[in-house]
């Protein structure tokens, strides 16, 4: 338990003690708490909806935690991805890699390629600009 000190800004642990003889576990004690087992699918958390997590016994978390020591891809629930889905979403995400990749360097080619234009163009139009000088200076000689 915990006294909240609002004024001093403080949170006092405040210990509880249990007078018990018995050396067994005493689930009165300890409430329920989450398990391994997921609350909501994949698909029903990416649609936006909401679940309270799954619950257990205390005593049974321990117990899974001794055995299993706790959750894995292998003693997932059906309410998870498998694992061909999985298989299948990383082989769509290389392929998607791959045609980034690919878009990239076409990108990174054409951006040079336009800088190269750019560049052609300012030499161009210097010149025409110094045809143009020539052509105004030379039809003033003439007047």
């Amino acid at each position: 338990a915990y006294k909240l000190n609002v004024g001093k800004k403080l949170v006092n642990v405040i210990p509880l003690k249990v007078s018990r003889q018995s050396k067994s576990f005493a689930e009165d004690l300890y409430g329920r708490t989450a398990g391994y087992t997921p609350a909501l699918s994949t698909q029903q958390f990416i649609d936006g909806e909401n679940a309270l997590p799954k619950t257990l016994p205390f005593l049974e978390l321990q117990a899974a935690n001794a055995t299993s020591k706790g959750f894995s891809a292998s003693n997932a629930s059906p309410n998870g991805i498998d694992a061909k889905e999985v298989a299948t979403l990383k082989a769509e995400i290389s392929a998607l890699k791959n045609t980034v990749n690919e878009k990239v360097t076409t990108i990174e080619t054409k951006t040079s390629r336009i800088e190269e234009l750019e560049a052609e163009n300012r030499k161009l139009a210097e010149e025409l600009n110094a045809v143009q000088e020539e052509r105004n200076l030379s039809s003033k000689l003439e007047e």
